[in-house]
């Protein structure tokens, strides 16, 4: 009885979008530039190449 607008309150087609960092952790961690390079050179000048790693952000 007028009941039907209010069986999904979300929107149907709405998705997150996935997107690669601007930043590796590392750096945005620290707030510094990033080159986006594998490994960055920040992290290769400061000898931690191993904590350079990049993670795919999901946005609205």
């Amino acid at each position: 009885m007028g009941m039907e607008h209010l069986a999904q309150p979300d929107q149907p087609n709405k998705k997150k979008r996935r997107r690669q960092a601007l930043s590796c952790t590392e750096c945005k961690r620290r707030k510094i530039k990033c080159d986006r390079k594998q490994p960055c050179s920040p992290c290769t000048r400061r000898g931690e190449q191993a904590k350079c790693q990049w993670h795919v952000v999901e946005s609205v």
